[in-house]
């Protein structure tokens, strides 16, 4: 018998989930040391450091600037 596929969800990033991105982005092998400003903000990630990316992602997120989806599973953020 073969094992149904994992259901993920889907959800855009939002302040109310910021901490979900967080957790995924912090945890063992997420992109904390850029947090994916190297495509959005010239210069960032050489010119900023750890805490200063963090908080121009945070910056963007308050906005409302889309930056992405974040993918779960069974309420986790996988990706």
């Amino acid at each position: 018998m073969v094992p149904e596929p994992a259901a993920l969800t889907f959800r855009e990033v939002t302040p109310d989930n910021w901490a979900d991105l967080v957790r995924l982005f912090e945890g063992r092998g997420g992109p904390k040391h850029c947090w994916c400003l190297v495509w959005r903000e010239r210069g960032a990630v050489s010119c900023l450091d750890l805490a200063g990316r963090r908080e121009w992602m945070a910056r963007r997120v308050r906005a409302g600037t889309p930056v992405g989806l974040l993918a779960y599973l069974d309420g986790d953020p996988v990706a």
